[in-house]
C-alpha cells in the first residue's frame, strides 16, 4: 500500500477521515493552550584578572588565561547539585552557561527558561553563583584578596521574552499523532467494510446454490414418470407410428383408411 492508495481510501471513507481531523486539531489546540507559558532571559558576566597577578599566591592564574577559570567555574555552577540548592531559592533548572567562543574575553554567557518572573531570576541568581563560586576556590587556595580574579555584570538580566516554541511542539506532536490515529482508523475501517462485503457475497453465493441444489435433484426423477404418462397416452409419438399402432390392433391386417367412395356396385332396386 503506497501513498496514492491511502488517499484513495481517505477519499472513499471522507466520512471518517474529516471528522477525526477535525477532533486531532481540537485536542492539538487544547494541549497547546494548556501548556504552560515559558519565557527567556538573558545575561553575562566577565571575569577581570587582578591587580597583582601572583601565580605563586593564587594558582588559577597559572593557565594564562582566564578562559580556563572561567570553564571551570561555569561548569560546577551548571551541574546538578547546584541546579538543585538554586532551585530552592526559586530559580528555574532550566538554565545554561557558558563562554561566548565568539568573544575573546572570559564572558560567560546565562541563559534561563522558566516563568515570566522566574527566568530573570534564575540569570541573577546563577551570575551571584559565579561569582561565589570563584571566591570559594580562591579562598580555598589560601589566595590573598590582591591576587584574586574579579567578576563584573556586563549584562543584567534582561526582560523576559515569551517563547511560543514549546506550545508550537505541543501542538505539532498532538496534531500528527492524531493524523497517524486517522490514517491507521480509516485504514481498519476500509477493510472491515471490505470484508463484510465478502461475507455478503459469500453467503448470498451459498444462498443461490441452496435454493438450486434442489431442483437438480428432482429434475432426473420426473424423467422416467413422464416417459410413462407419455407411453400410456400417446404423447409424443410420431403421427405415423401412432396410425400404424391403431390399425394393427385388430385380428385382422391393417386396413387402408376410408376414401370417402362406395367399395363394390351398388345394388339395383328390385
Amino acid at each position: 500500500m503506497d501513498f496514492l492508495d491511502l488517499l484513495r481510501i481517505a477519499f472513499r471513507r471522507f466520512y471518517v477521515v474529516v471528522p477525526a481531523v477535525a477532533l486531532s486539531i481540537f485536542a492539538a489546540m487544547t494541549v497547546s493552550s494548556s501548556v504552560q507559558a515559558t519565557y527567556k532571559s538573558t545575561g553575562s558576566i566577565l571575569l577581570f584578572a587582578p591587580i597583582d597577578p601572583d601565580v605563586r599566591a593564587n594558582r588559577l592564574l597559572g593557565f594564562n588565561s582566564l578562559e580556563v577559570p572561567a570553564t571551570i567555574t561555569a561548569q560546577v555552577v551548571g551541574d546538578e547539585q547546584t541546579r538543585r540548592r538554586l532551585a530552592e531559592e526559586g530559580a528555574s533548572v532550566d538554565y545554561q552557561l557558558g563562554l561566548d567562543p565568539s568573544n575573546p574575553a572570559p564572558l560567560i554567557g546565562v541563559v534561563a527558561e522558566g516563568g515570566r518572573e522566574q527566568a530573570p531570576l534564575t540569570v541573577s541568581l546563577v551570575m551571584a553563583e559565579v561569582s561565589a563560586e570563584l571566591e570559594r576556590r580562591q579562598l580555598a587556595l589560601g589566595a590573598p584578596p590582591q591576587t584574586w580574579i574579579t567578576t563584573e555584570v556586563v549584562s543584567p538580566p534582561q526582560a523576559p521574552v515569551l517563547q511560543t516554541g514549546s506550545r508550537t511542539r505541543a501542538f505539532i506532536a498532538v496534531l500528527l499523532l492524531g493524523l497517524g490515529a486517522t490514517g491507521g482508523l480509516t485504514v481498519v475501517f476500509d477493510l472491515a467494510l471490505y470484508r463484510r462485503r465478502l461475507r455478503r457475497a459469500a453467503r448470498r453465493a451459498r444462498r443461490e446454490a441452496a435454493r438450486s441444489e434442489p431442483e437438480r435433484e428432482t429434475a432426473p426423477a420426473a424423467e422416467p414418470h413422464k416417459r410413462e404418462i407419455d407411453a400410456a397416452t400417446g404423447a409424443g409419438t410420431p403421427p405415423e407410428a401412432a396410425g400404424a399402432d391403431l390399425a394393427g390392433n385388430g385380428s385382422g391386417p391393417a386396413q387402408p383408411p376410408a376414401t370417402g367412395r362406395t367399395v363394390g356396385r351398388r345394388r339395383k332396386p328390385d
